[in-house]
């Protein structure tokens, strides 16, 4: 026919599935994050996650870059702010996680906030590997 597209006559069968292929397609959705939280372990692995996570929560919480004595630090211009050495754009784009996650912290049951979080892990006197509910966040 003129001037009708050529996926025009299929475009209704495109438009997102059907019902009972949706809600198969939401259960196992459901299934397979069920089975990735089972295995997550709630915690950072690195110190390089650990200096995205500070500038975020720094971002989120100060509105500047300043971390504190890590290992990927070093002097800020006026002698007793530190610095991050990571690009700090991962820590903007998780800056929304971090935001989220803080006022998660707040109005959640402390006991239910610390069961997500898990033990405390260190990597050194400032750097916390978990323990926080934020690093739970944004570890998903």
């Amino acid at each position: 026919m003129v001037g009708e597209v050529p996926w025009g006559r299929y475009s209704s069968e495109m438009s997102g599935g059907s019902y009972p292929e949706r809600r198969a397609a939401s259960w196992l959705f459901v299934l397979l994050l069920l089975t990735y939280g089972l295995f997550y372990s709630g915690r950072f692995t690195g110190t390089d996650e650990v200096a995205i996570f500070e500038m975020a929560r720094s971002l989120v919480s100060r509105g500047d870059l300043s971390v504190p004595p890590l290992t990927h630090t070093g002097g800020g211009i006026d002698g007793e702010t530190r610095h991050s050495l990571v690009a700090v754009g991962q820590s903007v784009l998780v800056t929304p996680l971090v935001g989220f996650a803080t006022l998660l912290a707040e109005r959640l049951p402390a006991s239910l906030g610390e069961a997500l979080a898990g033990p405390d892990r260190f990597a050194g006197p400032s750097a916390r590997l978990g323990g926080r509910l934020e690093i739970f966040v944004v570890g998903l």
